[in-house]
């Protein structure tokens, strides 16, 4: 056996080692919390199970001609459809991953051109195949990233040249816009400046125009995707921040978990960057592929810059910056070889000692994905206990981190709130709809709801203080909360809470919410409601005509307006009378303590105004206070007060 022949097979043992490595720290644990990831998996779910015998999903959504954006479900969908979602997750997640650290493994070796000095820089794609987008749960955006490595590693190889060529890097771009139109544009952008600053410098500007009309097809794609959608409408704002607060988190940008791990990451890609261009400047080497190494270099230091400088956040478009890191961390890494004067010995030896290094990262990999798990176990509970949802369930989320540190420079993964969207993969197992999807786009989505279905709209700002430090400390403001959470359940089958106590399960059983299941922070509860009513004197319909609204009450108002249940009500003047009263039933069935305005309107503008009366025994701002009650399940109002 040759040595070179050797010398292959022992960096395949060592790629196949690697990869096993890797796949095993996906299985570590039935579920690995992402941010995101949910989202993906119950679309993917729902298109999966759309047309089945007894589906809820055509009352509710209709499916959209996604055509990007659809690079996990085509991997996901069809596993789903035959194994349990957990384990067709898993296995999804594992088949992305290896190719990415093989894509990896390819471009390093067109960079390489058969000159044997990057073997072992190429297993390093097992460190960086578990990137950041991961786990947040952007899947489309890593398989969209994947698929541009073996892009790239084909351009290195093969430059387009020829039509046929050139037809081939056309036709994987567009693949790749399909999997995630953004990702295209950037694997685009590579591949066109190494081709440009690769031909003749008389030639250039037909390079140019080569790689455009390349191009072409996947940017119409892209264009389109903003044909239906739109950006400017979203909350979402753009954010510049310091680059000194950037530094604490960045390290985790490149490779999620411990932070040495990612520094010595980033270490090594500016080393490969900077020893590429250093050694074109001393020009040592004149052949082609050292011109390839120059200007992937340049390419690599770009995404870097932008990693470093663009906006973490855009308009309609969160962590922006981070995805930068992905690029720049393959092609730098990629940039690494031996030096020129290393034994065959040493070179040889490389290979096995790098494959243990990325054994290594794995162990620390699946260390983190224990810990991920660990946090988010609670809240992940009740996945396998019998329940079964209709409805939509409007989830709530007191505790949004899984335990994980909320400040970024200490948390393992920055920006991820792994419990965000834990509640969807209920849906999964135990039925229902949700409150929100990632839905409407039709170029990017695959569904949408149904506009005569569509859930209640959420309080955010509601949600916003219950997710805050602020109202942890402060027990009124915690009341009023819980409070304004209850009422604004009611809209719904019921309520999913990530991370409460005891205390605010017990305040939302008063509030009328049965339980289905509950932990130390996990409340699960289908609300009943109270047969409540108001009761008035049988003479008080005789004059004015009599209005009223209601609400739960609280000590502590959060929200600019009291909010009331359902609009203004007028009370029947023939309605019936009972033991000398009026009943009069409140439709929304409200638990405890609730407000209760009954108004003589004066004026007839169906409206509370200055000028009518409120109840004699009213005692806020017209306002009757009681609590609803088993033993009490009415409020009443004495009469109208004297003018």
């Amino acid at each position: 056996m040759s040595a070179r022949k050797r010398d292959d097979l022992e960096w395949l043992a060592c790629m196949l080692v690697a990869s096993l490595g890797l796949v095993a720290c996906l299985w570590v644990v039935p579920y690995i919390p992402t941010a995101d990831g949910p989202q993906h998996v119950l679309s993917a779910h729902i298109e999966n199970h759309y047309a089945d015998a007894g589906s809820i999903y055509p009352d509710t959504y209709r499916i959209l001609p996604q055509y990007a954006g659809k690079g996990f479900s085509l991997i996901y969908g069809p596993l789903e459809s035959v194994l349990p979602w957990r384990t067709a997750l898993s296995l999804a997640l594992s088949l992305v991953a290896v190719a990415f650290a093989w894509g990896f493994a390819l471009v390093v070796l067109a960079l390489d051109a058969g000159r044997g000095r990057r073997r072992a820089t190429s297993l390093l794609g097992f460190v960086v195949a578990l990137p950041f987008p991961l786990y947040m749960g952007f899947f489309p955006f890593v398989v969209g990233t994947t698929v541009g490595l073996f892009t790239i590693a084909y351009v290195l190889h093969r430059p387009p040249t020829t039509l046929g060529r050139s037809a081939v890097v056309s036709f994987l771009l567009l693949a790749q816009g399909v999997c995630h139109a953004f990702t295209a544009v950037m694997t685009g952008a590579a591949i066109a400046a190494i081709v440009v600053m690769g031909a003749p410098r008389g030639g250039r500007l037909r390079a140019a125009g080569r790689m455009a009309l390349v191009g072409a097809p996947v940017a119409a794609l892209v264009g389109a995707t903003f044909t239906d959608r739109d950006v400017l409408a979203t909350s979402q704002h753009t954010i510049d921040w310091e680059l000194t607060s950037r530094i604490t988190e960045i390290s985790r940008w490149f490779v999620p978990g411990p932070g040495l791990r990612g520094w010595l990451v980033i270490a090594l890609v500016v080393t490969g960057i900077a020893t590429a261009l250093l050694r074109a400047r001393a020009r040592d080497d004149a052949a082609p592929p050292a011109e390839a190494e120059t200007h992937v270099a340049w390419v690599a230091l770009v995404f870097l810059a932008l990693a470093l400088l663009a906006p973490v956040h855009l308009r309609g478009w969160q962590l922006f910056a981070p995805r930068f890191i992905v690029l720049a961390s393959v092609l730098g890494l990629a940039l690494l070889r031996v030096p020129e004067r290393t034994s065959p010995r040493v070179a040889r030896a490389l290979v096995p000692l790098v494959t243990a290094c990325c054994l290594l990262s794995s162990l620390v990999s699946a260390r983190l994905h224990r810990q991920l798990a660990n946090g988010c176990a609670e809240a992940l509970a009740g996945l396998d206990a019998p329940l079964h949802f209709q409805g939509p369930r409007m989830p709530i989320l007191f505790e949004p981190y899984c335990g994980a540190a909320e400040d970024r420079a200490e948390s393992p993964v920055p920006w991820a709130a792994m419990a965000n969207n834990v509640n969807l993969l209920y849906l999964i197992d135990h039925g229902g709809t949700a409150t929100r999807l990632f839905s409407g786009a039709s170029s990017v989505h695959a569904i949408a709801f149904l506009d005569s279905r569509r859930p209640p709209r959420q309080d955010y700002f509601t949600q916003s203080l219950a997710a805050d430090h602020l109202s942890a400390r402060d027990p009124k403001l915690r009341a009023s909360v819980v409070t304004q959470l209850a009422a604004n359940g009611m809209a719904f089958e019921g309520i999913h809470v990530i991370g409460g106590d005891r205390d605010v399960f017990r305040a939302f059983n008063e509030r009328g919410y049965a339980t289905e299941l509950e932990n130390d922070s996990l409340f699960i509860g289908r609300f009943e409601g109270c047969p409540s009513e108001l009761v008035l004197p049988a003479d008080a319909l005789d004059g004015d005509p009599v209005f009223y609204d209601y609400g739960l009450f609280s000590r502590l108002v959060i929200n600019d307006e009291i909010r009331a249940l359902g609009a203004t009500t007028q009370i029947p003047p023939n309605s019936p009378v009972r033991d000398g009263l009026v009943h009069v039933a409140l439709p929304a069935r409200p638990c405890g303590p609730v407000w209760v305005r009954v108004f003589w309107d004066a004026d007839r503008s169906s409206t509370f105004t200055p000028g009518d009366r409120t109840c004699e025994n009213a005692q806020w701002e017209g306002r009757l206070v009681g609590t609803i009650a088993p033993e009490q399940l009415s409020v009443r109002c004495s009469g109208a007060a004297a003018r």
